[in-house]
């Protein structure tokens, strides 16, 4: 009996180590012999197919396959033996090797990811023979048949990283059998296995996690949001913030996004790039590049997004939610199998979101769009047309979509120049195109420079820009801070003012906030203001201003800045963001405040209260 026990407990250590899978569980006993003999019986075989010796090998598997244990290995290198043989014709080797993997997949076998180990076999017919394998389990619905068509994928998986349509049709199972986390590991394990070509992974075919339709996103929430979210991965964590965003749960969305910084790894770094790569300028690229350890790319995805919003609130950032909004609506409505997802379209809707404008004209060679963006000093206007790959891509010129003078006269509401080029071209006269294409390019140029380079982002839309003055300046404090004043300088002629028997007056918010490197706030002052005018400011100069201040006790250092002024009356709004720093000084040693324009100079007597510019 302690015989038989130990036995068992061997043989159920062995399974639970992978020597032997689930599966291989008949009728007959066999000791640690048996099983060992086994073993070196199913390397020895390995050997000869590495050597090309496929009757050999294929005699000793049968052999195994008789007197051994029902593992399914003996069938993963029968299948190998039948697409190197030379004894059977292709058809009839696809056909057999297929059945082997099958019938190793009913066992349980699973080959170790990257496992192919210089097989003589073409890897193209082996890719060929588990398709044939596969179909008919794919859309299977009882459990049974998914494990078969999920092993038989994990095998080809395994030894051909690079095999996107496989991984694609993997993960899909996981996802449509509720299993999110393991689509997401196949997905880490492709990337991983192919650091240097993620891109081009993407671009081919991993578009199964490609979070942007509801349906999805839907199925990744419900999938990891039962997990216990201090057990997901970083990699989780930004997938689950992606579904979220999708689903316009924005400020959960912000949070799971957060989140995933705080474990980042290498290739959720790669993922958080690949989704920003549209608005990362050349700068951007090179401070990434710079940044080595995870806390170096943790603080560039920080600044990065912090850096463009403008609203101090605690963990939303607008601007991290404006730009999946566009990349998922790129996604949806410019959609391309190459290029991330979308098109040429995409790309200029993620930079500079919904055009001011846009026209076509369906009577033409081949399908066409061109969108206005009201800009200053002026304007972008972008032409796309369709390819033979039914992509639509950028242009140089209108002239390139080939529609004649009525393609032109279709975009002369975005420019005068288009009802002249109409005109111009239902002429004879020789060179008309040489000065059309001259002249368009100055149109265009606006575009093709700044607006392939720069991205736009209002979060204060309907609110007019407030234009006015500030200064900052700092002198020694009675502690081991430093105090800093912030002067505004506000045009009285652009202020809303009510009219008062004694002049007018005028309501305003001052805020001046201060943030560490990453833009995380450490100080903040705010005021409410209301002052009375005399005289009323529709008799003052254009240049008069209405002048106040803030104050607030900082350590001496680095920041971030953010001053901004909203006129109460009319919500016109000015917001300014740059970069300070704060001067230390020393009671011991000789030092100099910045300077500060002085309207006089007098003395205040003993007893009274400085006034508010007081010094």
């Amino acid at each position: 009996m302690i015989y038989r026990s130990t036995i068992f407990a061997i043989a159920i250590l062995l399974w639970q180590h992978g020597f032997l899978p689930a599966g291989m569980q008949d009728s007959k006993t066999y000791t640690v012999n048996d099983i060992d003999h086994y073993k070196s019986g199913i390397e020895q075989a390995r050997q000869l197919i590495l050597k090309e010796d496929f009757p050999a090998s294929q005699k000793l598997l049968k052999e195994l396959k008789n007197k051994g244990p029902k593992t399914g290995e003996v069938d993963f290198y029968l299948g190998l033996v039948a697409l190197g043989s030379n004894w059977l014709m292709r058809a009839q080797a696809l056909k057999t090797a297929a059945k082997y993997f099958e019938s190793s997949a009913r066992a349980g076998y699973n080959l170790p990811f990257d496992g192919w180990q210089g097989y003589p076999i073409s890897k193209d017919s082996y890719l060929d023979a588990y398709w044939q394998a596969v179909e008919k389990f794919l859309k299977g619905k009882n459990p049974r048949e998914i494990e078969i068509a999920e092993r038989l994928l994990q095998n080809v998986v395994a030894i051909d990283p690079e095999s996107n349509h496989s991984s694609e049709k993997l993960c899909k199972l996981y996802l449509r059998t509720g299993r999110p986390r393991k689509a997401i590991e196949i997905y880490r394990k492709v990337l991983e296995a192919n650091p240097d070509n993620n891109q081009s992974i993407y671009d081919l075919a991993l578009d199964f996690l490609d979070i942007y339709e509801p349906n999805l996103a839907n199925q990744i929430l419900e999938g990891l949001s039962r997990e216990d979210s201090s057990s997901l991965s970083s990699l989780e964590k930004l997938f689950l913030a992606r579904a979220l965003f999708a689903l316009n749960k924005d400020s959960l969305a912000c949070n799971y996004y957060w989140r995933c910084l705080d474990s980042l790894d290498d290739v959720t770094a790669g993922e958080l790039l690949r989704d920003m790569t549209d608005i990362v300028l050349e700068k951007d690229r090179q401070d990434y590049g710079n940044a080595k350890s995870p806390d170096e790319k943790r603080s560039f995805f920080r600044n990065f997004w912090n850096s463009r919003e403008p609203s101090t609130k605690t963990g939303y950032n607008g601007r991290l939610v404006e730009h999946y909004r566009r990349l998922n609506h790129s996604k949806r409505y410019y959609y391309c199998r190459m290029e991330n997802g979308y098109d040429d379209r995409g790309k200029i809707y993620i930079k500079h979101g919904e055009p001011d404008q846009t026209a076509t004209l369906i009577d033409t060679t081949s399908p066409n769009e061109s969108w206005l963006y009201y800009k200053r000093p002026r304007d972008f206007i972008f032409h796309f047309s369709r390819n033979k790959y039914t992509r639509f891509v950028l242009l140089g010129s209108l002239a390139e979509i080939g529609g004649g003078s009525a393609l032109y006269e279709s975009r002369s509401d975005m420019d005068p120049f288009y009802l002249y080029a109409s005109v111009k071209m239902r002429t004879d006269e020789s060179g008309v195109m040489d000065e059309l294409l001259y002249r368009e390019f100055e149109i265009l140029e606006p575009a093709f420079t700044l607006g392939k380079t720069t991205e736009t982002y209002n979060p204060y839309k309907g609110i007019k820009p407030l234009d006015y003055y500030f200064y900052t300046a700092d002198f020694m404090s009675v502690d081991s801070t430093t105090s800093l004043y912030v002067y505004y300088g506000l045009p009285v002629k652009k202020l809303h003012s009510e009219p008062e028997s004694t002049g007018a007056r005028v309501d305003y918010e001052c805020t001046f906030s201060l943030f560490d490197r990453e833009w995380n706030q450490v100080e903040s002052a705010f005021d409410r203001r209301s002052y009375r005018l005399n005289p009323d400011p529709r008799d003052v100069g254009k240049g008069s201003l209405a002048v106040d201040r803030q104050i607030m006790n900082l350590r001496p250092g680095n920041y971030h800045y953010e001053v901004n002024v909203k006129d109460l009356g009319s919500n016109n709004m000015g917001v300014y963001r740059g970069n300070i720093e704060v001067s230390r000084y020393e009671w011991n040693k000789f030092s100099v405040s910045q300077p500060v324009l002085a309207s006089k100079i007098e003395k205040v007597e003993k007893g009274r209260k400085p006034g508010k510019f007081t010094r």
